[in-house]
């Protein structure tokens, strides 16, 4: 792999559009995916898993708000 496959929570604050709040807040509520590695002590994950959890979580938004309105 290389370096430029790896995310940081930096990086991974700038691709999804959430706070860097946010995204600790989901570390310990485990809505995050756990880490790919660490690099030394800094969790990194692999491009591909942030994209598809990216994906999946704006699904789920998409539908919730599609239920709220059939209600």
């Amino acid at each position: 792999m290389t370096g430029s496959e790896w995310i940081t929570n930096d990086q991974l604050a700038e691709i999804t559009g959430l706070k860097y709040s946010t995204l600790y807040t989901y570390r310990r509520r485990n809505t995050l995916p756990e880490p790919d590695t660490y690099i030394g002590r800094t969790p990194v994950w692999n491009r591909k898993t942030i994209e598809e959890w990216n994906h999946n979580r704006k699904q789920s938004e998409i539908e919730v708000v599609t239920e709220n309105k059939d209600t």
